[in-house]
């Protein structure tokens, strides 16, 4: 048993060695300004994706293969004074709004998040930020009806108080309905541990907007 164990954590061990390596080897083929492909495969590798395939796949329109294109654009971006990190932002952009336009609720909440904060040549827009994430909302995703309740819950995204505290309620409530329905439906153990912090994010922020309901927190925009 001990030799058993023993054999497994030096297989651990081996395997975390090996990403580290390959980490270190992506790193430095941005800072010497390696071909963009060639950082894309090493970057697939870390991360077990067949880059051929996932290729082949991006360009049959498939939303979710778009999604995990744009974060490999992402993931190779190591610095800001790398010669090809505004390139590769920009690409990032470009495959993440097309997996958004596309129906993949993932990509639509992560292409509104870049409205708030602006990147890639997108500029911020709070309204865009809004509808983007509430598409996202819409198709069930709880981490957009997360930060849709929370921004209204913090006084963003409606200009009077009682709507502010009105849609933030909204929102957690099919957060909380959302949460109950996957808490029934998923087996996955880690599907399971999503929803139920979900469903506690959204019973913390009930309870929050009915303790504020006499201390007025929204601003006017």
């Amino acid at each position: 048993m001990k030799i058993l164990s023993f054999l497994v954590l030096m297989l651990i061990l081996s395997l975390l060695y090996v990403r580290v390596c390959a980490m270190d080897d992506l790193c430095e083929l941005s800072r010497k300004g390696a071909p963009l492909e060639e950082q894309l495969r090493a970057a697939a590798r870390i991360k077990n994706i067949n880059f051929g395939q996932l290729i082949d796949t991006v360009e049959r329109e498939d939303a979710a293969a778009q999604l995990k294109l744009a974060d490999l654009y992402r993931y190779t971006i190591n610095d800001s004074r790398e010669p090809l990190c505004e390139q590769k932002k920009r690409l990032h952009v470009k495959w993440l709004r097309s997996a958004a336009e596309r129906g993949n609720p993932e990509a639509q909440y992560l292409y509104g998040d870049l409205f708030l904060f602006g990147y890639g040549g997108v500029l911020v827009d709070t309204s865009e930020a809004s509808a983007w994430m509430t598409r996202a909302a819409e198709q069930g995703y709880m981490r957009a009806q997360n930060d849709i309740a929370l921004h209204y819950k913090h006084g963003k995204w409606a200009r009077d108080e009682f709507e502010c505290k009105r849609l933030a309620r909204k929102w957690y409530t099919i957060l909380l309905n959302q949460a109950q329905k996957e808490l029934i439906e998923k087996e996955g153990r880690e599907d399971r541990e999503k929803a139920l912090m979900w469903y506690n994010a959204a019973v913390e922020g009930l309870f929050d907007i009915t303790l504020q309901e006499r201390q007025p927190t929204c601003s006017i925009i």
